[in-house]
């Protein structure tokens, strides 16, 4: 158990994370859940901050190299950049579905190259 400061309001909470660093959490949870909830548009913003609008593709900056899945940090979960892409131009979708890059480009998060699709659909674009 630990207590950390939301960056908004200054009112501590206790978090029950012992494998990670006070710091480390603080860093990637700076807020409380409410805090979090009223500055959505702050949550779109750090999100349009880290992408990079190319010709066709949105390059998720962070994402460390041409192949690899970029991350974003969003209320207190952790969810891929092209999901939470997709989630905010289309509504939210459940976890048992998967979005697929028409692309092929994994740190795109441009919403028009991605698509729902089940774990099937997934295998078998990844073999194509």
């Amino acid at each position: 158990m630990m207590q950390i400061q939301c960056q908004n309001c200054k009112k501590f909470r206790v978090v029950n994370k012992k494998e990670c660093k006070a710091e480390t959490y603080q860093k990637h949870y700076p807020m409380c859940i409410k805090c979090a909830h009223i500055s959505k548009k702050n949550v779109e913003q750090r999100f349009w901050e880290k992408v990079k609008k190319e010709k066709s593709c949105w390059i998720w900056k962070p994402a460390g190299g041409k192949n690899r899945y970029g991350v974003f940090f969003d209320q207190g979960r952790i969810i891929s950049a092209h999901r939470f892409s997709y989630e905010l131009h289309n509504g939210r979708i459940t976890t048992d579905l998967f979005v697929l890059h028409t692309c092929d480009n994994p740190p795109c998060v441009n919403p028009d190259h991605l698509w729902l699709g089940t774990a099937s659909d997934n295998t078998q674009d990844s073999v194509k």
